[in-house]
């Protein structure tokens, strides 16, 4: 048999399978640091400093990054929130928790609106949930409040005019309009505010209020020391509570003076009306995650995932929709199309809408790097320029260290890595990035990794090229190429049998001599040196010498 041709037409991420031979020639078996988004083989770009100062990491590691609008991105650390805008933080922190968050804490937040003011609600599960109001000046505070706002005792009464010993605010004043109520001694009262120290009841109540007697407003009970968070239909829904681990929370429906610190129920509709439910049926299995989604929210659990779906209370139905399940981490779901996909350490799994399946039936992905992972418990997920991307961790230490991305539209992965990240986050096809340093990175640009090099590979499928009776003895290699340096090797079973150094010149066609023995089976592994950067235009040809075996 004579001189044939073996022909790489477009280069694709990884994708893995029992036998490489199956699957197009123009993916990899393994891959890292590559960018094969335009069909050519590159080495990825890495990421550049765009803020000018960085927040304070000593014994304070970041959590969480919250991109809010074009303008404004806040950061979650163990002992403070703070507010920057993308290329600067503000140094003095916005909230200090009272006493440090554990280093893997689950960071929930929801953007809202309380009034006419914008709102982003983080819960921690350590804390209160944090309201911070994003006006001129941003602030934050504790959001909600307990069964009652406000709580006193009765000075004196007379003619249907309760006077109480301690002023009200104007918040409880709403709030007790909105109610319509007072409790004195634990009856209930209607009426109306008529100073911030007096009440003026509607109508001559039978047992009459007396000076000592309490006094107390509802509140919103929405003190629950939250995690997970999300808006949904209007109302903010909540969990995590860790002294009820199986409660879904929800809000009031905002209007006529609610808003969704508010959570208790308004008695003229079930449907305006804050409320809970209990998720299955054993402390055993604790929410551990929410997600929104079009028409309904799905619930994580240690081990099941169920859903509730109806626009309202009294149309909420929640079911199972999965009974064992393996764990995931809230922060690293990314929803594209309606459809949640998170990482586990089996894969990649989404929801259909209806069930939970592997992403590309288990069939492609990263089988053999998924079984280096050692944690998900951090992972987070997003989306950006149709790509869904995880982070994991794969070496010991504290922070991720790996991202997976998922190109939705050649269905091909990729593993980034070389770097720590405490948190990634995308807004607007930006992707963000913090790491032990306290800097702000934005991703996908320059060509190191903050002054790292970059190291990068790119390793056809094993191939025996369907010709399993002939022995290949490989001859030439041609690309076109541009950057500095690539390194080509060869190999049979994982051993190199060939490797070669070329330096390219720009737009440069490459021919590379490959001095091999003949093999049933090859494949070939450009890599990059030293960091150095290279590109293979147009993708790439192999001329190999078949023989029958004797």
């Amino acid at each position: 048999m004579g001189v044939e041709l073996y022909n790489i037409s477009e280069f694709l991420g990884i994708a893995q399978h029992r036998d490489g031979s199956l699957l197009n020639t123009g993916t990899a078996i393994d891959a890292r640091n590559m960018d094969t988004s335009d069909g050519n083989l590159s080495v990825a770009k890495g990421y550049e400093r765009r803020s000018v100062n960085a927040i304070p990491t000593s014994s304070d590691r970041p959590l969480r990054l919250i991109p809010v609008d074009e303008s404004n991105i806040l950061a979650v650390t163990q002992n403070h929130i703070y507010h920057g805008t993308y290329n600067e933080w503000n140094l003095t922190p916005v909230y200090s928790f009272d006493s440090p968050l554990p280093a893997d804490s689950q960071i929930g937040y929801a953007l809202g609106k309380i009034n006419t003011t914008n709102v982003v609600v983080i819960g921690t599960g350590k804390t209160q949930l944090i309201k911070v109001n994003m006006e001129d000046t941003v602030t934050a505070e504790l959001f909600g409040s307990g069964l009652y706002i406000y709580e006193s005792t009765v000075k004196s009464y007379s003619n249907k005019v309760v006077t109480l010993t301690d002023a009200m605010s104007q918040e409880v004043q709403i709030k007790f309009t909105v109610e319509g109520g007072i409790y004195i001694n634990d009856m209930f009262r209607k009426g109306e505010v008529t100073s911030d120290t007096t009440i003026t009841l509607d109508a001559e109540p039978g047992i009459a209020p007396v000076a000592g007697d309490t006094a107390k407003i509802r509140g919103g009970a929405s003190d629950a020391h939250c995690n997970f968070v999300c808006m949904h239909n209007g109302r903010l829904f909540a969990a995590g509570d860790p002294e009820n681990s199986n409660r879904l929370y929800w809000s009031t429906v905002p209007g006529d003076g609610r808003t969704i610190e508010h959570w208790l129920a308004v008695s003229s509709s079930v449907d305006l009306s804050g409320g809970y439910v209990d998720i299955g049926d054993t402390t055993a299995d604790p929410i551990i995650g929410i997600c929104e989604l079009a028409t309904q929210l799905l619930i994580f659990k240690r081990y099941s995932i169920y859903r509730l779906y109806g626009d309202r209370p009294s149309y909420y139905t929640v079911e199972r929709v999965e009974r064992f399940t393996e764990n995931m981490s809230n922060a690293g779901v990314a929803v594209k199309a309606d459809i949640p996909y998170w990482l586990t350490k089996s894969g990649v799994k989404l929801f259909n809408g209806a069930d939970m399946e592997l992403l590309d039936n288990g069939q492609n992905f990263l089988c053999s790097f998924i079984d280096t992972v050692k944690s998900i418990s951090a992972s987070k997920g997003f989306t950006a320029k149709n790509k869904l991307y995880w982070t994991c961790r794969v070496n010991d230490g504290e922070y991720d260290d790996s991202v997976i991305v998922y190109d939705t539209t050649n269905s091909t992965y990729m593993v980034r890595d070389g770097f720590k990240i405490a948190d990634m986050c995308a807004f607007e096809n930006t992707i963000y990035i913090v790491n032990d340093t306290g800097y702000l990175y934005e991703f996908d640009k320059g060509d190191k990794y903050d002054g790292k090099a970059i190291t990068a590979y790119w390793q056809t499928q094993p191939t025996d090229l369907s010709t399993k009776y002939l022995d290949k003895q490989l001859k030439e290699l041609f690309f076109r190429g541009e950057g500095t340096v690539v390194i080509i090797e060869a190999s049979n079973r994982g051993i190199a049998f060939t490797k070669e150094r070329k330096v390219i010149q720009n737009e440069d066609m490459i021919d590379i001599p490959l001095r091999t023995t003949p093999c049933r089976r090859f494949s070939v592994k450009l890599s990059n040196e030293s960091g150095s950067y290279f590109s293979v235009q147009g993708g790439l040809q192999i001329f190999y010498e078949g023989k029958v075996r004797p």
